[in-house]
C-alpha cells in the first residue's frame, strides 16, 4: 500500500496533513510544492545531499539548500521535535527515472534512517594522559637528580679521603720536627689539624729589622688563620726588632716569598701583623704561605726583599750559612788632614741595609763613622755633600740623604762625631774616602784621602 508523503511546517517543524495550506501549530503558510519528491540532480551538479543524519546537520549548517523531504531545523529556543517529525531518508530505486516514472510505478517507499553506530575512536572521550606523562617525567627527573647527588657525594668523599691521606703521609717527615695537635686554645675536645714543627733559630737583618726565624710549621690549616689551602699551609714563626730611630716600615706581602723545590715562589696569604715593627720596638709575628704538606721544610727557602732590592735567600734547614748576609765591620782608625782639621775613620761597615732601608739590587751600603778635631783658630763650615766622596773600583759615590753628619766644627773643638752613608756597587773590599779640593778657593783647598778595607 502506498504511503502518503508527510509534510512539515517550515516554521515550527510540525507534521502537516497533505493539502493543508496552513500549519495548525503556528499558522505558517505551507508551500504547495512541498509534497513533491526531490528531483534528480542535473548532469554536472556536484552537490549531493548526505545520507547520514549527522552529516545532514553539518550540510545544512553550511548554508546549502535543504532537501525538501527533510524537516527544517527547529527555531531557536523551541523544543526538540517529536520522534514522528524526524525526517525519513528516501530509498531510491536502482534505476533512476523521472518523478513521473516513479509515481507510475507506485509511491516511492521510505525507510527510517538507520540508527547511528558507535562514534568513531577519535570522537570518544579520551582519558587524561597528562598525569601519566607528568608522572613519568617526574620519576625520570627524580632518578636523574638522585644519580647526580650520588655521584657528587661519592666524588667528594673520595677527594676528601685522598687529601686526608696526603696530609697524614706528610706528617712528621722532617728530621728534628715535632708533631702536635694543640692549637693553643687549651680545649683538648676541639678537633684540630695536626701540626708539624721544625726549629730554625737563625737571625737575619732586612731594612734594619732584625728577624729571628724561630720555627717553621706545616698543617692543613691553622686555627688562628682564616686562610687555608687544599694542599696545606706553611707557617714561619719569627721575632722582630727594629733598632732604628725613625726608619720607614715595610709590608710583608711585598717583601716575602717562599721558594719551593721547583723554584716557584709563593707570596704570604696572611700574617699576624701586616707590617714591620715601629722604630725601637719588637714584635712576635707569623707568616703563612699556601704550600703542600707533602714537601719537606728542608727543601724550602725564604726569600726576603723585593726584586729591585738586594735580596736574601735563607734555606729553612736550621743550619743555613747566613754569614754573607751579615754586616761586615772594621775599625781602621785611619786619619788625614783637611783644611786644618784632623779627620779619623773610627768604624766602617758594609751591609745589605742601613737606616731602615734595604740596598738596591746589586748595591751595598757603606757606613762610615768619623771623629773630627778642629785644632785651628778658625771655624769650619761646609755641607758634607759638597766635599766628601767614596771611591770604589770604577765608581764614585756621594753620601746619601740619610747621612747624619755635622755641617760645621767650631775652632778649638775636639771629639766631634758623625756618620756617613754611601750606596756603592757590591763586591768591593777596598775603599777610599776623598775630601775634594778646590783650587778656586782663597786660599786654595787641597784634596785629601783616607784608604781603608772592609771584609
Amino acid at each position: 500500500m502506498a504511503q502518503t508523503l508527510s509534510r512539515f511546517c517550515p516554521q515550527c517543524g510540525m507534521a502537516v496533513a497533505p493539502g493543508q495550506r496552513f500549519c495548525s501549530n503556528c499558522g505558517a503558510t505551507m508551500d504547495e510544492h512541498m509534497a513533491q519528491p526531490t528531483e534528480r540532480a542535473s548532469e554536472g551538479a556536484s552537490t549531493i545531499f548526505p545520507q547520514n543524519v549527522h552529516e545532514q546537520a553539518t550540510f545544512l549548517a553550511g548554508g546549502e539548500h535543504p532537501d525538501p523531504l527533510a524537516p527544517p531545523p527547529p527555531p531557536p529556543g523551541s523544543l526538540t521535535p517529536p520522534v514522528s517529525a524526524v525526517p525519513m531518508q528516501p530509498s531510491y530505486p536502482t534505476q533512476y527515472g523521472s518523478p513521473a516514472q516513479g509515481s507510475q510505478q507506485g509511491a516511492v517507499g521510505y525507510t527510517p534512517a538507520p540508527p547511528a553506530g558507535p562514534p568513531p575512536a577519535y570522537a570518544k572521550p579520551q582519558k587524561d594522559s597528562s598525569r601519566r606523562v607528568l608522572g613519568q617525567i617526574g620519576c625520570g627527573v627524580l632518578l636523574v637528580i638522585l644519580l647526580i647527588v650520588g655521584l657528587c657525594g661519592g666524588a667528594g668523599y673520595i677527594g676528601y679521603r685522598w687529601l686526608a691521606s696526603q696530609a697524614n703521609s706528610s706528617t712528621g717527615t722532617n728530621t728534628g720536627s715535632t708533631t702536635s695537635s694543640d692549637n693553643g686554645s687549651g680545649n683538648s675536645n676541639t678537633p684540630t689539624a695536626q701540626v708539624t714543627t721544625k726549629q730554625i733559630n737563625q737571625t737575619i737583618t732586612y731594612a734594619s729589622d732584625t728577624i729571628t726565624i724561630l720555627s717553621v710549621q706545616q698543617a692543613s690549616s691553622f686555627a688562628d688563620d682564616s686562610f687555608s689551602s687544599p694542599h696545606g699551609m706553611v707557617r714561619i714563626n719569627v721575632k722582630e726588632a727594629n733598632s732604628t730611630a725613625n726608619g720607614p716600615s715595610f709590608a710583608y706581602y711585598d717583601t716575602l716569598r717562599l721558594i719551593l723545590p721547583d723554584k716557584s715562589t709563593v707570596a704570604p696569604d696572611n700574617t699576624k701583623t701586616g707590617t714591620s715593627p715601629q722604630p725601637q720596638t719588637t714584635q712576635e709575628n707569623w707568616w703563612d704561605f699556601a704550600a703542600s704538606t707533602a714537601i719537606s721544610v728542608d727543601q724550602m727557602s725564604l726569600l726576603i726583599g723585593r726584586a729591585d732590592q738586594a735580596q736574601m735567600q735563607i734555606p729553612l734547614t736550621g743550619h743555613a750559612d747566613l754569614s754573607k748576609f751579615q754586616p761586615k765591620t772594621t775599625s781602621p782608625n785611619a786619619k788625614t788632614q783637611y783644611q786644618g782639621l784632623t779627620w779619623t775613620i773610627t768604624e766602617a761597615t758594609v751591609s745589605f741595609n742601613a737606616v731602615g732601608r734595604q740596598a738596591s739590587s746589586g748595591m751595598r751600603y757603606v757606613t762610615i763613622t768619623m771623629n773630627v778635631d778642629n785644632n785651628s783658630s778658625q771655624n769650619f763650615n761646609g755641607y758634607w755633600g759638597d766635599y766628601l766622596r767614596l771611591k770604589t773600583a770604577g765608581n764614585m759615590s756621594a753620601p746619601t740623604s740619610d747621612t747624619n753628619f755635622p755641617t760645621g766644627f767650631v775652632a778649638g773643638s775636639t771629639g766631634n762625631t758623625g756618620t756617613l752613608y754611601f750606596l756603592v756597587p757590591e763586591g768591593n773590599t777596598s775603599y777610599t774616602l776623598i775630601f775634594l779640593g778646590n783650587a778656586n778657593a782663597s786660599p786654595p783647598v787641597n784634596q785629601a784621602t783616607i784608604d781603608f778595607q772592609v771584609g
